[in-house]
């Protein structure tokens, strides 16, 4: 059976893999703490594609995913008043 160890964190900035490709990365948020993490391990010379956006802010997607769902602004105004979002 193929088996890997797992690394926490710590190990995984010691690496001296990650290290060497430079996969550390640290992606800035508003008003909150870095997030130090790796980049994605794959590099395409076709793309320049930037490093990942922070998570979304709870509820940041809200209005969008609800007018997906057929929600209007009044509706929407409705459950925020109710504290459903």
């Amino acid at each position: 059976m193929p088996h890997t160890p797992v690394y926490n964190l710590k190990e995984v900035f010691d690496d001296p893999q990650v290290q060497h490709m430079g996969m550390q990365i640290q992606i800035e948020r508003k008003n909150k703490p870095t997030i130090r993490t790796v980049k994605f391990p794959l590099d395409y010379s076709d793309t320049n594609a930037p490093h990942p956006l922070p998570p979304p802010e709870l509820g940041e997607h809200n209005g969008e995913f609800l007018k997906a769902l057929g929600y209007d602004d009044k509706a929407m105004a409705e459950l925020k008043e109710k504290g459903v979002i």
